[in-house]
This record gives structure tokens, sequence and C-alpha cells, in this order.
């Protein structure tokens, strides 16, 4: 039975090209039909079962026999988040796997997302899609600037902090998050001997913005290190897909201050993009 429901499921997002489910208040379902797998979430148990088709056996590849983490969370970013994630081997042979997280998050789940050995497998979404974000920096003046930290943080209208980034030098990122209004701050702070210790904020710039669910928007951070002026400006509504190269060098750190090294780097449960930034 349970199999049954779960693929009507999965035929029943395919036929109207949802990618989000079914929305009752403890129950979530949706399909990756681009990965090849059904999710369905209820009370404290996930369960993902593998899409018949012409893609089936390619998924079966990604699972069978591997040790898959089970995620998911209720926000797109780790700080405020509610986040419950069960590690299994998935079984040679077996199209669907039940992952039981020991507590509820069905109510307050955003998405759902399989990883193995912290690559993405297969993601859904529950819901209205993410608004994202896409912040890029761009400098004048002194093309080298002082050797300093940049932090970026992202606030909503209650003045609760979503996203907090630094790097050695201020990152260019794209990063999903719900729809709403937010403020974009921007400030660096100098190095003093070793980074390790660093002065008081300098060339702090901010900027109210709005992002609309399903759409990206720019904020383009302009940096004079000459003047020494800052400014943000937001160009709305976004489409197209961004495409840059990744830099090893850039850092993110979440809420707790954990920062996260390299290309593939994540702030958040689901992707955050960090990008080389441009001078």
């Amino acid at each position: 039975m349970a199999v049954t429901r779960l693929l009507a499921v999965a035929c029943a997002a395919v036929i109207v090209g949802a990618l989000a489910g079914e929305a009752s208040a403890d129950r979530r379902a949706g399909v990756d039909r681009r990965a090849g797998f059904a999710f369905e979430l209820q009370d404290k148990s996930l369960t993902v079962g593998v899409l018949p088709g012409q893609g089936a056996d390619r998924a079966r590849r990604q699972v069978f026999g591997k040790m898959i983490d089970a995620i998911c969370a209720s926000t797109f970013t780790y700080e405020r988040a509610s986040i419950v994630k069960q590690t299994l081997t998935w079984p040679a042979g077996q199209d669907q796997l039940t992952f039981d997280f020991g507590r509820d998050i069905s109510r307050s789940a955003k998405g759902c997302l399989l990883e193995d050995d912290a690559a993405d497998v297969a993601t859904v979404g529950f819901g209205r899609p993410p608004a994202k974000l896409f912040v890029e920096t761009l400098y004048a003046g002194d093309q080298v600037g002082p050797r300093a930290r940049t932090f970026l943080r992202l606030r909503d209208d209650r003045g609760r902090s979503v996203l907090f980034t630094r790097a050695g030098v201020a990152p260019t990122l794209v990063v999903p998050v719900e729809a709403g209004r937010y403020r974009l701050i921007r400030y660096e702070r100098r190095c003093r001997r070793s980074c390790r210790v660093l002065g008081p904020p300098t060339l702090r710039c901010a900027r109210r913005i709005r992002l609309s669910s399903g759409r990206t928007t720019l904020a383009g951070v302009r940096v004079n290190y000459g003047r020494r002026t800052c400014r943000i400006a937001v160009t709305p509504k976004r489409t197209g897909v961004i495409t840059t190269r990744t830099s090893p060098s850039n850092e993110v750190a979440d809420g707790a201050g954990r920062v996260q090294r390299g290309t593939g780097v994540r702030s958040g449960p689901f992707d955050v993009q960090t990008l080389s930034p441009k001078r």
C-alpha cells in the first residue's frame, strides 16, 4: 500500500509538472524528476522511492548499496532552522527506503534532500519555490584594497538574521531564502597583525530588498576604496541561469560561526553557491 501511494503521488506530480506535492498539515510529497526520485514526508518518516521510467537505472546506481543521508529542514538556511537527519545504507535491489527522524517536522518542512558523502543525490521542495538572492561585489579605486575580512548579512523584516557570510575578500554568492522583505548589510573589518584580530567595521552599506518566490534578485555591491564608499544597487526579478566559476578561497559562516571552505560551500540545508569575487 505504501509503494502504491508513493508511486501515485509521483505520477500525479509528473503529469502536472510540479515538484512540490500535496501540502497537507502533516504530509508533504513531491518528486525530483531530474534525479528520478519521489519523496513523501509524513509525521516522523520520510519515504523515498525510485521513479519508474527511463532514468530508473541511473537513479538506482546513485543509491544502491551506499550510505545515504536524508535531510529535511524548516528553512533554506541553517540560521533558525529546524533540521532532521538520518543516515542509512540503501539496500541493493530495493527501490524504496523509509527514514525515521525520531521527531515530526512535516508541518514546517520547506524541503528534503538525499546526500551521498555530502554530494546531492536528489532534492525536493514543498510549497512555494524559494526566492534566490544573487550578490555580486565589484571594486573600484585601489584594485588590491586593504587586508580585511568582508561580511554580508541578511535580516528579515523582524530584524532576525537569515544569512551571515564572511570571506577573505567579499564573496559573490547565490542563496535560496523564503520570499519576503529583507535588509542586506555589507561591511568589512581590517586585519590587525593576523586576521585572527579584526578592527572595527568600516565601508558599511545597507539596502532594503524584496525577494519574490521563484525569482532571482541581483544585489550589486560597489566598493570604491579610493573614495571610501560602498553602495548596493538592486535589480528585482532577475531571471535566467547564472553561471560563474567557484573559488576555493571563499569561506561561508552560519549563525553559529561555523566556517566551511571549498567550492562546494553550503551555509544551509540547500545549495548556497559561493562564487569568485570580481575586481
